[in-house]
C-alpha cells in the first residue's frame, strides 16, 4: 500500500512576483535567498523543543525561508511543519511500522501543523504564529506550497497551506496520491513590535476554511471583496474565476492580434500560436505551414498541418494534441525544462524532435509522411535516446522505430506517444517490457 504522502513532495513555489518588490513598508524579495540564510535547521528544532512544545515526534520539517523587511528592519520568516503538544506531558511516538495510519505510538492522531517562524537578523527567535484551519475533521499539514505579499502597505502576507484528513482512506495507486490533499490560503498582518514580530490571521474575506490553492487568486477575492462584501464562498469563487477568465480571454485577443493574419483562421479558441514554419512539401510551388499552438493554461500543445492554396490560404492536412511536448503536459512524460526543440521539415516528411539535455537526458523524434494512398500523415519512424551517469559511468541506449516491423498504419491523429502501439518484439528489443 503505498503511503498516503510523501514528506516534501510537491513544492509548487510561486516565486515570480516577489522578484519585482522593492518598495513599502514590506518587502520578500526571493532573489537574495540562501539555504546559507539563518535559521538553519537545528535552530528552528531548538526553538520548537524548548519554547514551542514541540511534540518529539521527529525534526520539523522547514520549507523555503524567506527574508522579511519591515521598516528597513531585517527579519526572517522560516515556514515549519510540525506537531504542537496539547499538554505539556504529552508524548507522540512516531510509528515507523504503521506510518501511513498516522497516529503516534501512543494512540493519538499525530496531527502536524502548520506554523510560521521569524528570526531577526542576529538569528534571533522573535516571533512565531500556528496557521489556523478550522476544518471538522484531524488534519496533517504536509506542505506550505507558497508565500507571497497581500498588501505592503499594511504588512499583509498571504500563505499557501496544504493538509489532508487524517482518518481518510489511504492511496492505492500512485496516480491516487495527492487525490484527497486540500490546499487553502489565508491573509496574515505581521508587525514589528520592540523587536518581536506579531501575526493577525484575517479570515473575513477568503474564509476559513476555503479552497482558493494560489497566490493569485487569493489576491484578486481581495480585490473582489473590497467591492462587494458579504459574499459567500461560492460566490467570491465565481467571481474570481469570472475576473480570470476575463484576464485570458484578454491575453488570447492580444496573442491573436501578434499572429500574421493569414493564420489566425487555424488558432483555436483558448490557444496563441507559438511557433510556424513554412515549407513546400509536395513541390508544388506554394508554401505549406506547420504551426504549433500552446494552449492558454499551458497543459498541452497542438501541432496543425496546414497546406497551401495560395500565398495567404490554406487546408488543414493533419492535426495532433500529442506529438508535441511540453513541461507539464497531461502525459506520463514530465520534464523541468521546455522539451520541444524543433519540427525538421523535408519532401512529404516532418519530424517532431523532443529532448532534455543534462546527466540525465533523453530524446524522442517522431516522423511522419505523407501518404497518396490513404491522404494523411502517417507514423514512419520513432527515434528513442537515452543516457545517465550512474556509479559506474555513462549508461544510454537508443532504439529506432519502423512501421510494419515494429508498428502497424497509424495516423498523425490517432498516434499516442504513451499508448501501446509497438509490437510486443520491439518493446523487448528495447526494454520496454519484462516479456
Amino acid at each position: 500500500m503505498l503511503k498516503k504522502m510523501v514528506f516534501g513532495l510537491i513544492m509548487l513555489l510561486c516565486l515570480s512576483a516577489w522578484a519585482t518588490v522593492q518598495l513599502g513598508d514590506l518587502k520578500l524579495p526571493n532573489v537574495d535567498w540562501k539555504d546559507t540564510y539563518w535559521p538553519d535547521k537545528t535552530a528552528v528544532k531548538t526553538v520548537a523543543d524548548s519554547k514551542l512544545n514541540a511534540v518529539s515526534t521527529r525534526a520539523p520539517q522547514t520549507p523555503i525561508g524567506f527574508r522579511l523587511i519591515i521598516d528597513d528592519a531585517l527579519y526572517y520568516i522560516q515556514p515549519t511543519l510540525f506537531m504542537l503538544k496539547k499538554n505539556a506531558d504529552e508524548v507522540c511516538t512516531f510509528d515507523f511500522k504503521n506510518s501511513d495510519s498516522y497516529r503516534c505510538v501512543e494512540g493519538q492522531p499525530n496531527v502536524q501543523g502548520c506554523h510560521l517562524m521569524f528570526f531577526d537578523a542576529q538569528g534571533k527567535w522573535v516571533g512565531f504564529h500556528t496557521m489556523q484551519i478550522k476544518e471538522g475533521f484531524p488534519h496533517y499539514c504536509n506542505a506550505m506550497p507558497a508565500v507571497g505579499i497581500a498588501n505592503k502597505s499594511k504588512n499583509e502576507l498571504l500563505v499557501t497551506m496544504q493538509y489532508f484528513l487524517i482518518d481518510g482512506a489511504n492511496a492505492k495507486e500512485i496516480a491516487e496520491i495527492g487525490s484527497g490533499w486540500f490546499r487553502m490560503t489565508s491573509l496574515f498582518r505581521v508587525k514589528a513590535v520592540n523587536g518581536k514580530i506579531e501575526v493577525e490571521q484575517d479570515d473575513a474575506c477568503l474564509g476559513n476554511p476555503n479552497r482558493i490553492d494560489n497566490i493569485l487568486d487569493a489576491r484578486t477575492a481581495l480585490k473582489v471583496c473590497q467591492k462587494q462584501a458579504n459574499l459567500s464562498q461560492s460566490q467570491l469563487m465565481a467571481e474570481v474565476d469570472k475576473h480570470n477568465q476575463a484576464k485570458t480571454d484578454a491575453r488570447e485577443q492580444a496573442a491573436r492580434q501578434k499572429a500574421p493574419a493569414k493564420y489566425r483562421p487555424w488558432i483555436a479558441s483558448g490557444f496563441t500560436l507559438s511557433s510556424k514554419e513554412e515549407h513546400d512539401f509536395d513541390s508544388d510551388g506554394i508554401r505549406d505551414a506547420v504551426l504549433v499552438l500552446e494552449s492558454m493554461d499551458k497543459s498541452f500543445r497542438r501541432l496543425v498541418i496546414l497546406k497551401g492554396v495560395n500565398d495567404n490560404t490554406f487546408v488543414k492536412t493533419g492535426e495532433s494534441d500529442q506529438v508535441v511536448f511540453c513541461e507539464a503536459c497531461g502525459t506520463s512524460i514530465r520534464t523541468s525544462e521546455d522539451p520541444f526543440k524543433e519540427v525538421v521539415l523535408g519532401k512529404n516528411k516532418f519530424t517532431v524532435i523532443n529532448s532534455v539535455q543534462g546527466g540525465d537526458h533523453w530524446e524522442l523524434s517522431y516522423s511522419f509522411a505523407w501518404s497518396r494512398i490513404d491522404k494523411e500523415w502517417q507514423l514512419v519512424g520513432v527515434d528513442q535516446y537515452s543516457g545517465n551517469l550512474t556509479d559506474s559511468g555513462f549508461e544510454d541506449r537508443s532504439c529506432t522505430f519502423k512501421p510494419r516491423k515494429d508498428f502497424g498504419k497509424i495516423s498523425l491523429e490517432n498516434f499516442v506517444p504513451d499508448g501501446d502501439y509497438l509490437t510486443p518484439s520491439a518493446k523487448k528489443r528495447c526494454g520496454l517490457s519484462g516479456d
